[in-house]
């Protein structure tokens, strides 16, 4: 109430001791406002979610056509998903329908033409139209509170693996368990139009070719 926040941000080279942030803390019963700077070590990190995108096929190759591009999302964790109205503020439009339930290690598509993938034999939507992905937005999940989900700023250049860009592989999470927001965690898929609703690569892990690099990340 009356409380602006401009902008924020955090010099990359500062001193652990340098790094903070403005606290907040909102006491409901009587309506205060208190603030404070704290260091950024101290503030709790919240663990990762365990839904992740782990495969994108956002520019198929000239022959596969634009609608056979997909989105595939992960579950990660030892227990059932609720995704209902959970939504991309980016990449794609699509917010997911009530009901929408993805059980523990459970793989869900969501594809320009669902049509393709309805055989899978796991969930399928559609994002509406025929289009890829916007090219060069960032895929963001957000759930119904919009709170942060899943984000991955993948690109079509090094250190991205450029295979994925219309040639017929899809992009690829080698480890489902990894960080998803690093471009050496991916590779592109190893048959042409990906694995939509399996397991990313066929190959041993070992001969699964890294990402270019180097990342250039702190």
């Amino acid at each position: 109430e009356g409380v602006v926040l401009l902008g924020t941000g955090l010099l990359s080279t500062a001193p652990p001791d340098d790094k903070s942030v403005i606290e907040f803390e909102h006491d409901p019963a009587t309506s205060n406002v208190t603030w404070s700077f704290t260091l950024l070590s101290d503030i709790p990190r919240i663990p990762d979610d365990d839904m992740v995108i782990s495969e994108i096929h956002y520019a198929p190759s000239p022959a596969q056509s634009n609608d056979a591009a997909f989105i595939e999302l992960f579950n990660r964790g030892g227990t059932t998903r609720d995704l209902s109205g959970a939504w991309f503020p980016s990449g794609i439009g699509f917010t997911f329908p009530t009901g929408t339930l993805l059980g523990a290690t459970q793989r869900l598509i969501i594809a320009a033409n669902s049509s393709r993938y309805a055989g899978l034999g796991v969930p399928v939507f559609d994002w509406g139209g025929s289009a890829p992905p916007t090219n060069g937005a960032p895929l963001w999940l957000r759930d119904k509170g919009n709170l942060e989900i899943d984000y991955v700023p993948y690109g079509s250049s090094a250190p991205w693996p450029t295979a994925a860009s219309n040639t017929g592989p899809s992009l690829v999470l080698i480890d489902p368990f990894s960080d998803d927001e690093l471009p050496g965690n991916w590779t592109f898929s190893d048959i042409s139009n990906g694995t939509p609703g399996a397991p990313n690569l066929t190959l041993p892990l070992a001969d699964v070719p890294p990402a270019p690099g180097p990342l250039g990340l702190d």
